[in-house]
């Protein structure tokens, strides 16, 4: 049995002790790593909106959030929704970027309706359109070098020709399809929305919830200067129909 009664050995435990204590009261818990913020707010809000048509209550919900630019960021989930194939929240969110760059900003959201009817539907410009049926009004081949490319541009208009974004538009070609929604690039259109095409290759456009309108044929026309040629692009404007029901 070892006797610990000696001077040296009790300097000895109570190091050992010390140092024990020293390092349990010492080592902090790890300090909580802010939460990253969850934009799920974004996509809730959207989903209201959608069933609601209350944009008023969407800004209000959306201030709360303190963003930068809510279209903007609206839109950018909406294309990351998008990318992962989740169509639904991906539409919703459109439909409230394409909203929120068709209105005007209010500045103080409670203010501009204190009657009890600021849960009505909002007046016709502000609403998100009821599903109605649409028309391919226009289709014309764009040579803009700004743009340089063979882009396919599509507008989804409201009938008196005002842009609403939200919907979806089916690319289909030989050997593949692909999909994109309008209204999630607010600094061009409300209502726009953009794809890439290869030069001659034949494309059949729609809207997802209208397949029997289609723009079939579409394809990337060379256009020509004096001193160089560039892909050209096409440009599809589908516009609801007045007395659709």
């Amino acid at each position: 049995m070892i006797r610990l009664s000696s001077p040296a050995h009790r300097l000895l435990i109570c190091l050992v002790l010390a140092v024990t204590t020293l390092a349990a009261g010492c080592t902090a818990p790890s300090p909580t790593t802010p939460a990253t913020p969850t934009l799920a707010p974004l996509a809730q809000i959207a989903l209201n909106y959608q069933t609601q048509n209350d944009l008023i209550a969407a800004r209000a919900a959306l201030a709360g959030l303190g963003l930068t630019d809510p279209a903007i960021a609206v839109a950018e989930l909406a294309q990351q929704e998008a990318a992962a194939g989740r169509t639904d929240t991906a539409r919703a969110l459109a439909e409230l970027a394409g909203a929120l760059q068709a209105t005007p900003t209010v500045e103080d959201p409670d203010a501009t309706e204190p009657s009890p009817t600021a849960t009505e539907a909002p007046p016709t410009e502000t609403a998100t359109p009821e599903p109605r049926g649409f028309e391919l009004v226009s289709r014309e081949r764009v040579c803009e070098r700004k743009i340089g490319s063979a882009l396919l541009e599509v507008y989804t208009q409201d009938s008196t020709g005002g842009q609403i974004g939200g919907f979806e538009v089916q690319v289909n070609w030989n050997g593949g399809s692909d999909r994109f929604f309008t209204g999630l690039k607010p600094d061009i259109g409300p209502g726009y929305g953009d794809f890439q095409m290869e030069p001659g290759v034949s494309y059949l456009v729609r809207l997802a919830a209208w397949p029997q309108i289609v723009a079939d044929d579409v394809i990337s026309e060379a256009c020509a200067t004096e001193t160089t040629s560039y892909p050209g692009g096409v440009r599809l404007v589908f516009r609801q129909a007045a007395d659709a029901p």
